[in-house]
């Protein structure tokens, strides 16, 4: 399962909009090293989120950052879909795009016979690792949507229905921004509107510009995916392949990568990671897909390679904030 990541387009409008608040980010750049990367890891980004909301006191600083955000910082994305025909196509763009963002949610366009959804789906993984980061990029993300909809057809539209999966204490904030109620703790987040409006034309509509971007948005994605071909992912994969179902050991893969542990381990540390965090992740995940297989308890810890399952019941419940049993139903 590859790492969450945001883009550094989405790292630098997070720092422009900190700074606006009285919050310096000098030293947590330097911290984290140049920020000229293409991506960062979704852990570090949770760091940062909660950094600004903890000097801030602004629990909803991701929806300020949406309403106030404009389509320069999506760079080539946000230029696809700038110069789209309709509105439609600018969501296509949008979606097929994404990557180039982020991979920590998706986004899906649901057409009704009146109506239309754009669904915004977080990774699994985002509400339970990254609970901060999660909620400000989903408020900021669907606070953009809807502001950049109505710059893109010069003129208002109100949605007709709205939901987030998180809960909030600021309702009215939410309601200044999206001149409507949403809906809290909904099962997903989305933003409804008559269907009408997919086919308005764009005033910025530019077909030739557009053909042209879209090949070098095509090469930058290709470019990316490379890019995080990480060591850490070569690991990754290596011990899934090696799974029997016991994880192998660091000298197995070391081997098998014609390293020697210690300099595997090294090129690691380069990445900041290590051998046994990676497996660590690795029992988090298979643990899920076991559970979700019906495997008791007692066969997942064995499988896992614990020697006791109230070892891998502790893991669980660090992992989950929940018992194997109780997730287990929940799913």
């Amino acid at each position: 399962m590859e790492e969450l990541f945001i883009s550094k387009a989405l790292l630098v409008q997070l720092l422009r909009f900190a700074e606006t608040r009285g919050v310096h980010t000098t030293h947590w750049e330097k911290k984290q090293g140049s920020v000229e990367v293409e991506v960062i890891p979704l852990l570090e980004a949770e760091k940062l989120y909660a950094h600004i909301e903890h000097k801030t006191g602004d629990r909803e600083f991701g929806l300020h950052l949406g309403a106030t955000g404009n389509m320069a910082a999506l760079k080539i994305v946000g230029q696809l879909i700038q110069f789209s025909d309709t509105v439609e196509t600018a969501l296509e763009k949008a979606i097929e795009y994404l990557q180039l963002l982020t991979n920590a949610f998706n986004i899906h366009l649901k057409k009704g016979e009146n109506t239309f959804r754009i669904l915004f789906e977080l990774d699994r993984r985002c509400p339970i690792d990254f609970p901060v980061a999660a909620r400000h990029l989903m408020s900021s993300v669907m606070a953009f949507a809807y502001k950049e909809i109505r710059f893109l057809i010069g003129k208002n539209c109100l949605p007709l229905d709205a939901a987030l999966q998180f809960r909030t204490d600021a309702t009215d904030q939410y309601y200044r921004i999206f001149n409507t109620h949403l809906k809290f703790e909904a099962a997903n987040n989305y933003l409804e509107f008559d269907k009408g409006i997919l086919q308005q034309r764009i005033h910025y509509a530019d077909y030739e510009l557009l053909m042209v971007l879209e090949k070098v948005a095509c090469e930058r994605l290709m470019q990316l995916n490379d890019h995080r071909k990480t060591f850490r992912s070569k690991v990754k994969s290596m011990i899934y392949t090696q799974l029997e179902p016991a994880l192998p050991s660091v000298s197995d893969v070391a081997t098998l990568l014609n390293l020697s542990s210690r300099s595997l381990q090294r090129k690691l540390k380069e990445e900041g990671t290590s051998y046994s965090k990676i497996t660590e992740e690795i029992r988090k995940e298979l643990a899920v897909i076991y559970l979700k297989k019906d495997h008791s308890v007692k066969e997942v810890s064995y499988l896992l390679g614990y020697a006791e399952s109230s070892s891998f019941i502790n893991a669980f419940r660090k992992w989950f904030r929940t018992t194997p049993s109780a997730y287990r139903e929940m799913m």
